[in-house]
């Protein structure tokens, strides 16, 4: 059992190597069947998906059941949604940005002619909404979408496909296979290309001081030092044609047009995750509690975390003295942080994150472990700035810890 566990620690368990296990996924109840989805966005429990034409469908229960959630969006094409706390932004065609204060239930005009061109990528940062639209650059609210300034000196090709924080740091994925940084909430822009091929830069997903960018026709490329230069990440994907990335623990997924999903750890060794899926266009990829979520050409799909991977690693193979739970590092951390805990004799163990208000984020660990110390990954890559916390129950054992999210 160690030795698999070691073995799991550098390997990327995912998806069974081949997928012959029964793991497969599974269509959820909404949008409808052929609805085809543009995006996906998360808070807590609920999952909000855009559509094309048929505007923004609410899920309260992970997936499980869904709701049409349309009052006051007059533009039912919706390209990118972006939660800040409890308000919903929806960024639609001509340049129209919707307010919901409501998860939904209802929405306003934030701003009726932000530009002349879809809003495919939005982005918060604190009381930063940013908007990427393509043809008309970067736009920046700092009052909820009440009122847009353009800030795009420096951002020579204007078509936004993908916005991506690290920090205090913006990126910005355009046409022509061009990434841009801006170290100061958008007032100015720096192409950030070397390395990069000339293929439009449709996602872009952030993980510690990693920086991917997917590419409609080249693949997968990756930038260890924010951005200055760039290497491609590509054994084993197939089809290089890639609209959208997502990440668990240490494991990216990608999604790809017409090929489906494709993972890895930190771009070595793609596998193909698709048992199950009538589907391969895959647009959005995004995660909710103990789900992955799909968005393509055919509604909306989901898949068990504990089925595409791990996540777990073993840090020390001998029995601990006892149960343990240490305090997470980094803290404060963004957007990923290391939870060690240890074990001493074969126990059903559980991790779970949950918000101040007791409400579940994200269970990291839920089987039967070894004795051992172990370490896993949380990644709070679309979860609000602030305190959380973070609890082990293994058998009688129960400890729990705080720790926050600062970005």
């Amino acid at each position: 059992m160690k030795t698999l566990l070691r073995i799991l620690a550098v390997t990327f368990s995912i998806c069974v190597g081949s997928e012959t296990l029964l793991a497969q996924w599974v269509q959820t109840s909404g949008p409808p069947a052929g609805t085809e989805v543009l995006c996906l966005a998360v808070r807590n429990t609920n999952v909000c998906t855009g559509t094309a034409g048929q505007g923004v469908f609410l899920s309260t229960d992970s997936g499980a059941s869904w709701a049409p959630v349309n009052t006051g969006l007059t533009n039912l094409y919706v390209h990118s949604l972006a939660f800040m706390g409890t308000n919903l932004f929806a960024g639609a065609d001509s340049g129209r940005v919707y307010l919901s204060t409501n998860s939904g239930t209802s929405w306003t005009a934030a701003k009726i002619a932000l530009a002349n061109t879809p809003v495919y990528a939005l982005g918060v940062s604190g009381t930063r909404v940013f908007a990427g639209t393509y043809g008309d650059g970067v736009f920046l609210s700092t009052d909820s979408g009440t009122s847009w300034a353009l800030v795009s000196t420096g951002l020579t090709n204007p078509k936004v496909y993908a916005l991506a924080f690290m920090g205090k740091n913006l990126f910005a994925g355009t046409d022509s296979g061009r990434v841009y940084l801006s170290t100061d909430s958008g007032t100015s822009w720096t192409a950030v290309k070397p390395g990069l091929t000339d293929t439009d830069v449709e996602a872009l997903a952030v993980s510690g001081t990693d920086v991917y960018a997917g590419t409609y026709g080249g693949g997968v490329f990756l930038s260890s030092d924010s951005g200055a230069s760039w290497a491609p990440v590509n054994k084993g994907l197939t089809n290089p044609y890639v609209h959208s990335l997502a990440f668990i623990g240490t494991n990216v997924f990608a999604g790809t047009c017409w090929g489906g999903i494709f993972g890895s750890t930190r771009g070595a060794n793609w596998s193909a995750c698709n048992a199950g899926m009538t589907s391969s266009d895959v647009h959005t990829l995004t995660v909710c509690g103990t789900y992955i979520f799909m968005g393509g050409h055919d509604g909306v799909w989901r898949r068990p975390l504990s089925e595409m991977a791990t996540g777990v690693e073993e840090a020390i193979p001998e029995a601990p003295a006892g149960f343990a739970l240490d305090q997470n590092y980094p803290n404060p951390f963004n957007p990923t942080t290391k939870i060690k805990f240890s074990i001493v004799n074969r126990q059903l163990t559980i991790v779970k994150v949950y918000d101040v208000l007791g409400s579940e984020v994200a269970t990291l660990v839920n089987e039967v472990k070894e004795p051992g110390t172990y370490s896993v990954q949380f990644d709070a890559i679309g979860l609000a700035s602030g305190v959380y916390f973070y609890r082990l129950q293994a058998g009688n054992f129960v400890e729990t810890k705080k720790l926050v999210l600062l970005r």
